[in-house]
């Protein structure tokens, strides 16, 4: 039966881009508890009609935060430690600067390879940071999701260690981010609650995108996977987050998000937004807000506007109290998601302090 369940996994592995699938139903428990499988995605089937255009997507903008105005020309990775121990890091290069901020970026499910984010983590450290991504699982049939906490931890301390040595940007550590996708939005929680115990720098903001898993995947679901409610408290009430979930997302839903923001209101209301990406299918390609649109291999509008813009904002902001307005409060420039070729508005990003 294990033969043919690890099978099974590895057939969906093949046919899908390692993201996750099935639906969640999380109750606001004393140790709530996600899991997880691998899917591709949402397919979208188009009826459009032959010969007839539609607009495109709107392009990265120039500027601005999830703008292409890089400080920096490239970026150098280098990988370190063997199985969930493994991690990697990724400078800024042409020119290297002596110090930079730190980003944490805590990898969906099975997206083991940060190739699943290159484009994204090349934007990140041609910005001028310096991007951390901690394996935390020993393969990608590794279920045992009690760990992935632990091991993420530990790849942290070792990356940061690592970055104090000699030929390495020295790391800015009153300058340190957290960001997580699907599982890592847990991983990322998590670890802003041990941060000050557990040895960690603390974090200045935390970027929870579509946080969360399934209840009842089967044989294929990672086991013993907690959001760590007793440390939820502990995350620094002076910390600015942003919680973002899909409006197709039915691999993970919102439930898991609202469980994370329901016990976090330490953190003041100016200080933390709940942020809804809704599907636009008015040009072509269409964007769809599902769970996957984060580690497409391709980027999209949901990504430049989205994601990117929500991440570079948040972060200037927590660090320098500059580009607030693009990351909280439900300001224009926050929603705003760009423009179609033919000059309509992207569906706006839904804000809210009550989900």
């Amino acid at each position: 039966m294990r033969i043919l369940q690890s099978i099974s996994l590895l057939l969906v592995l093949v046919l899908g881009a390692c993201g996750e699938s099935a639906a969640t139903s999380t109750p606001v428990p004393d140790k709530a508890t996600q899991q997880i499988i691998p899917t591709q995605g949402i397919s979208t089937v188009s009826t459009i009609s032959p010969g007839v255009k539609l607009p495109n997507q709107p392009e990265q903008p120039l500027s601005g935060p999830g703008g292409s105005s890089y400080k920096y020309g490239g970026s150098v990775s280098n990988s370190y430690g063997e199985g969930a121990s493994k991690y990697y890091i990724f400078e800024p290069t042409n020119p290297t600067p002596a110090t930079a901020p730190v980003i944490a970026l805590l990898h969906g499910y099975t997206d083991i390879n940060p190739q699943s984010y290159k484009y994204w983590i090349d934007h990140l450290v041609r910005r001028g940071n310096i991007v951390i991504f901690p394996v935390y699982q020993a393969n990608i049939l590794d279920m045992n999701g009690s760990k992935f906490t632990d091991t993420s931890l530990t790849a942290l301390k070792a990356a940061l260690a690592q970055l104090q040595q000699n030929g390495n940007v020295k790391p800015e550590l009153d300058k340190f981010m957290l960001v997580g996708y699907s599982a890592g939005g847990i991983i990322a929680t998590n670890l802003a609650g041990r941060a000050a115990s557990a040895g960690l720098p603390e974090p200045r903001a935390l970027f929870d995108i579509t946080p969360g898993g399934c209840n009842n995947c089967g044989a294929m679901a990672i086991g013993g996977f907690p959001l760590e409610m007793e440390a939820l408290p502990a995350i620094p009430a002076s910390m600015k987050m942003l919680v973002l979930v899909g409006d197709r997302d039915i691999i993970v839903g919102d439930k898991p998000s609202k469980v994370i923001w329901q016990n976090t209101s330490q953190i003041s209301s100016e200080n933390r937004d709940f942020i809804k990406v809704i599907s636009d299918s008015h040009g072509a390609p269409p964007l769809i807000a599902d769970h996957g649109m984060t580690n497409r291999r391709t980027q999209d509008a949901l990504n430049y506007y989205g994601i990117w813009k929500l991440t570079d904002a948040l972060q200037s902001c927590a660090l320098y109290n500059k580009e607030c307005d693009s990351a909280l409060g439900n300001t224009p420039a926050q929603r705003f998601m760009g423009k179609w070729s033919d000059g309509t508005a992207v569906t706006e990003l839904v804000v809210t302090k009550n989900p």
